[in-house]
């Protein structure tokens, strides 16, 4: 029978479908991953690869404002900035959601039931949040842009920080949570239920 420790919050340290052996590793908690950020973008693939795409989501957040400033002779402090800025974030939401159901969370689509359904369920479910993130990513870009004329490149920087650690909380809480992420016997029929090598 495979061992597997017991569960606690923070988020898992390996992808449990390459778990060749049936075991899951205990996850980190949140205190530990601060305590050290080096260890756990080492031991956290999740964390990884969600940092990975988030980057990808920023390039084509901040490339897409600065193109339409250019093309369209935004400038700054321009009330049509924040109508630029939201045609960035829901592309860059676009191509974050593509990536992390492919990639990021991979190991939860695969566990989930397979179906249109169940990635529709996922699709409502990051939209969801997502608008909490774009209103997130809206706010501070307002209040910097047109408050404290910030320059809006580093206003949309900084607010992609913020909203980053708002979507990764509920996108590996929430959005592409599994069942089986909450309690310790479904983890082990899951993991019992892997081939052994």
């Amino acid at each position: 029978m495979s061992k597997v420790e017991s569960w606690t919050p923070g988020f898992e340290t390996s992808d449990p479908s390459s778990q060749k052996s049936g075991e899951i590793k205990k996850r980190m908690s949140i205190f530990e991953m601060i305590r050290s950020p080096r260890r756990a973008l080492r031991e956290n693939i999740t964390l990884f690869r969600f940092l990975l795409v988030g980057a990808s989501g920023a390039i084509v957040n901040i490339g897409l404002l600065a193109l339409q400033e250019r093309v369209f002779h935004i400038g700054e402090g321009s009330p049509m900035l924040l109508l630029a800025n939201a045609v960035a974030v829901e592309t860059s939401i676009i191509n974050n959601f593509l990536w992390n159901d492919r990639y990021t969370f991979g190991h939860v689509r695969r566990a989930s039931k397979p179906g249109i359904r169940s990635k529709f369920s996922r699709l409502g479910r990051y939209n969801l949040l997502s608008l909490v993130t774009f209103s997130v990513n809206e706010a501070i870009f307002y209040l910097l842009t047109q408050r404290f004329n910030f320059n809006s490149i580093l206003s949309s920087m900084l607010a992609i920080v913020v909203s980053f650690a708002v979507n990764y909380f509920g996108s590996s809480r929430w959005a592409w949570k599994h069942k089986a992420w909450g309690a310790d016997e479904t983890i082990s029929a899951a993991a019992s239920s892997e081939p052994s090598s």
